[in-house]
Order: C-alpha cells, then sequence, then structure tokens
C-alpha cells in the first residue's frame, strides 16, 4: 500500500485582533499513520485590521458597505500571509499541495 502525505495548515484568528497564527502539519496515512508539527508562525495585522476588528466587537450593526470592504481587506492580509508562510518554508511548488483550515474572524 502506498503511503499517502497530507500537508495542512491551520489558520487562527481571535477575537483580540493581534494578529494570525499559522501552523503546517504533514499527515500520512497508509499501515502506520502518523503526523508531525512542520512550521509555524503569528504575524500581526496592521493597525487598520486591529482597530476595525475591536471596533465591529463595541457595534452592534455595521453597514453593508462597512462589512464588505473589512472583509475585503482582512482576507486579503490572511491569504497574502498564509500563501507567504508556505512560500518561505517550502517554495511555490507547495501551495497546491496544501490544505487550509481556517475559520474565519470572530467579531461577536
Amino acid at each position: 500500500m502506498r503511503e499517502r502525505k497530507i500537508l495542512m495548515a491551520g489558520v487562527m484568528t481571535g477575537t483580540s485582533g493581534d494578529g494570525v497564527d499559522i501552523s503546517l502539519l504533514s499527515f500520512s496515512g497508509g499501515r502506520n499513520p502518523d503526523w508531525a508539527a512542520l512550521a509555524s508562525a503569528s504575524y500581526p495585522f496592521p493597525r487598520h485590521l486591529h482597530e476595525e476588528i475591536i471596533r465591529f466587537q463595541e457595534k452592534r450593526e455595521m453597514s453593508k458597505k462597512e462589512y464588505l470592504r473589512f472583509h475585503a481587506a482582512h482576507g486579503n492580509f490572511v491569504g497574502v500571509k498564509i500563501a507567504g508562510f508556505i512560500e518561505e518554508r517550502f517554495g511555490n511548488r507547495t501551495l497546491s499541495n496544501v490544505a487550509i483550515a481556517y475559520h474565519g474572524q470572530t467579531i461577536a
């Protein structure tokens, strides 16, 4: 039986709004399944994203325009950090072989 290896990046952002934490793990199957933590890093949010996360937590409502603008800026920041994290450690070739688990930003 051929052993299968899966790479998975776990991504976490919390209500503190301080930044993005990323861990890369390897899972292998076959007769002797195993896993290994390969790398991890934390990236602070830019001030404007941190301030918006905190502001949205304190505010009961936000306009669609505010939400969409924040969603785009936040998603772009997180995506760039995930791609950079993987490329720095494993090169471009690995990006297509990594599953990414990310729950999104908790606002309320």
